[in-house]
């Protein structure tokens, strides 16, 4: 397997321990424009990533192609999908085994960007490489004595319910502590159909009342962008899960203006780290911001 020495000397150089770089769920590499062969840059990364462990034959991986916006639907989808085989195929050569690759997908182009210049957006090119095998939190073997470490507390005390949505101030938030999503997917389990009844009957109830919804995840690393939608095979799982309370309200008959959204990932998580799934699904959740 080739070696970046320039990316390891870096790594001996700056003091940094090898475990405390193995810490990345997605790995990115980029192209040049118009072309899906791994310059030296991508395939230096790729060992780079390697070698401190961020990707191991161990794990189990997602890979997703995407272009910039230049050039057609159908040519962009093609392209997209060539990148993530050349990334692929260089993992395989590296070691890999196929079966420890679960998807192989392109996406085509991203979303427009207003920065986007005549030669598109350099960093749209690229191929996303998704760890997955932290999406089951039972498997999960901590190292050490777990400690319950809180994050990132909302502004208002979880037995709050949703009937009390009028007593929360502007800018404070309410776990949706009932709603729970199947793990992986941003849709909810049965259980959740009278928790959300019941957030839509009291907005129903408070007109004026306006809210940003908050997405948010388990089980994957905070410096990842976000995790793998089972659903979508896009790794916006926490924006997915918002936007899927607000589409129920929508659907109700809620006006959208009054509903907002957004995903947060696993930037605050209520437990760290997760060690059973009880840890998970109080990380798997959606909380509401009052807004107005």
């Amino acid at each position: 397997m080739r070696i970046c020495l320039f990316s390891l000397l870096l790594v001996l150089m700056s003091g940094i321990s090898l475990d405390a770089l193995a810490t990345r769920d997605t790995v990115s590499v980029y192209f040049e424009f118009n072309q899906s062969n791994l310059e030296d840059e991508a395939r230096d990364s790729l060992d780079a990533a390697i070698y401190t462990g961020d990707l191991s034959d161990s794990h189990t991986l997602q890979i997703i192609g995407y272009t910039d916006v230049i050039g057609s639907e159908q040519y962009n989808l093609d392209l997209s999908r060539s990148r993530a085989n050349a990334v692929r195929d260089y993992l395989i050569n590296s070691g890999f085994r196929p079966e420890r690759i679960t998807l192989i997908l392109g996406k085509g182009k991203m979303n427009a960007r207003k920065e986007a210049g005549p030669d598109g957006t350099p960093s749209d090119r690229r191929v996303d490489i998704v760890r997955t095998d932290h999406s089951n939190p039972s498997v999960i073997e901590p190292t050490k004595k777990p400690v319950d470490k809180v994050h990132f507390k909302p502004n208002v005390p979880n037995k709050l319910s949703t009937t009390d949505i009028a007593t929360v101030a502007i800018g404070e938030t309410l776990v949706l502590d009932n709603i729970y999503f199947v793990a992986g997917r941003h849709v909810t389990r049965p259980e959740s159909d009278d928790a959300l009844e019941d957030l839509y009957t009291t907005l129903l109830k408070h007109p004026d009342i306006r809210i940003n919804i908050e997405g948010h995840v388990c089980c994957i690393s905070a410096n990842a962008t976000d995790a793998m939608d089972d659903d979508t095979h896009m790794v916006e799982l926490s924006v997915n899960r918002a936007r899927y309370i607000r589409d129920y309200l929508v659907s109700k008959g809620l006006n959208p203006d009054r509903l907002e959204y957004v995903g947060y990932g696993h930037q605050r998580p209520i437990v760290s780290p997760e060690t059973n799934e009880e840890d998970a699904n109080r990380n798997r959740r959606v909380e509401i911001r009052i807004i107005q």
